[in-house]
């Protein structure tokens, strides 16, 4: 028993003067068969594995399948005619688009989200655009004097992993130098065709920056209190900061919230910063100071403030007997700098 193998043809060029379209099959004498409208043409492919045929005239649309006797999975290509050209592989322009900007500031080791947009269109007809496949195209970084970095494959958008000609990747930054570097950036294709060349500037220092933090925090249910009540959170706080200065750097980090609301009514009550010293902070719509240190082990780099928050320190929801019940959402925005506020 010899398993079925799926056939692939591909359309690979035109020779404009004699007007003959070119291509590869998978095997030699495999039937390569050529429908345009109600036209229909075939050629075999040869034992170098190509074949070619008279082009078709006109405008329209073209299929190419191949075929054999061995029962093979049938395989097909397609492209447009138009004025009796064909687009083939060969007429394709990549065109690289980024599309989250070009200059980037990051601590050395860490990653930087690169995304953007690959177009192809037909040389020979302006008007066309092509889809692009994504495991067809390949995303290259390189140093500035060429040297490599890494490459990908296009892997869609953000909130559409498959979106065709989209990418969103994270370049690596441990074989950058310290300061500004100058990032190569371009796409080749299957056929090792390249799209135009564009340039980032990725700014490793020895930064200092935020590492991970809640991207939501939901506290304890409740009923109406007759009180003034705390409410705790139902997970543990995550505030990092990442701090790669020299030793005896120090950092502060501030929270801001906003009003905490529901569909049709404000929280009587308010996010607010309890300190270890047991004094509450009020946070609605005023910086507050939620946790301050020194960067004095270069071995240890990222620091979670929340990580000492005793069972009465930290960050609480304060609510008052007058709320309406609800389901109440607000923000928090935070802000991490080197030297205190005044």
């Amino acid at each position: 028993m010899v398993s079925q193998i799926k056939l692939s043809p591909h359309i690979t060029g035109f020779e404009a003067n004699k007007r003959i379209i070119t291509g590869t099959g998978t095997q030699g004498g495999d039937l390569i068969t050529a429908k345009f409208g109600n036209q229909i043409k075939k050629t075999r492919v040869d034992h170098e594995g190509r074949w070619q045929m008279k082009c078709f005239s006109g405008n329209g649309h073209l299929m190419v399948t191949e075929t054999n006797a061995y029962d093979d999975i049938p395989g097909h290509t397609e492209t447009v005619i138009n004025n009796g050209t064909p687009r083939t592989d060969a007429t394709i322009k990549l065109n690289l688009f980024l599309t989250n900007g070009h200059t980037f500031s990051t601590a050395k080791g860490r990653k930087v989200l690169v995304t953007g947009m690959i177009l192809g269109t037909d040389q020979n007809d302006f008007d066309r655009d092509v889809i692009l496949k994504n495991n067809a195209l390949t995303i290259h970084f390189a140093h500035a004097d060429g040297t490599p970095i890494a490459s990908y494959k296009a892997n869609g958008s953000v909130n559409e992993p498959d979106k065709a000609g989209y990418f969103h990747l994270k370049l690596p930054t441990e074989s950058l130098k310290q300061g500004p570097n100058d990032v190569k950036v371009w796409v080749s294709d299957q056929h090792g065709q390249r799209s135009n060349i564009d340039t980032l500037t990725v700014n490793v220092n020895s930064g200092l920056m935020f590492g991970q933090i809640n991207a939501q925090m939901r506290f304890r249910s409740n009923t109406i209190p007759q009180s003034e009540r705390l409410l705790s959170p139902t997970d543990q706080w995550q505030i990092e900061v990442h701090d790669t200065r020299p030793v005896a750097s120090k950092w502060y980090v501030y929270a801001t919230a906003t009003k905490m609301k529901s569909a049709q009514h404000s929280l009587i009550g308010d996010l607010v910063y309890i300190d270890a010293a047991g004094q509450k902070h009020v946070m609605t719509n005023q910086e507050t100071l939620v946790g301050h240190g020194t960067h004095t082990n270069p071995n240890q780099q990222t620091t979670n403030i929340a990580a000492t928050w005793q069972a009465r320190q930290g960050i609480f929801l304060d609510v008052q007997p007058e709320l309406y019940a609800g389901s109440y959402h607000g923000k928090v925005n935070w802000s991490l700098q080197d030297t205190p506020q005044s």
